[in-house]
């Protein structure tokens, strides 16, 4: 499943990846009692979001992150909804755009200038 979204001067496409086979390191530690018993259920499942950026001005230089172990929906319809509460929980737009923050300066990151 692909969405496209337009940003200010940044183009980002969100894949999602089926990963039915997924199980967290931490034995679902950071699920609610209620997604775990849906997931169980088989109303939710795992994906893998791959985000991949570009800005408008350069849309040939391409970023890529990976977000693997998202718990949503098997419904399409509702899988939009969930996902933009997870982006926006999870802080995961602000992350790609910081990188790209990191990688433009001048400088590079401050782990790489000593």
């Amino acid at each position: 499943m692909k969405f496209e979204l337009e940003m200010d001067e940044w183009i980002i496409v969100l894949e999602l990846e089926s990963t039915p086979n997924y199980r967290p390191d931490n034995k679902f530690v950071q699920t609610s009692s209620a997604d775990l018993q849906s997931w169980r259920e088989g109303s939710l499942g795992f994906y893998s979001l791959f985000i991949s950026s570009a800005k408008k001005t350069d849309p040939e230089t391409i970023m890529i992150h990976y977000a693997p172990g998202v718990l949503l929906p098997h419904d399409p319809d509702e899988i939009s909804q969930d996902l933009e509460i997870i982006l926006d929980d999870e802080g995961l737009l602000e992350h790609v755009l910081n990188h790209w923050k990191l990688e433009e300066n001048e400088n590079g990151p401050i782990w790489r200038q000593s």
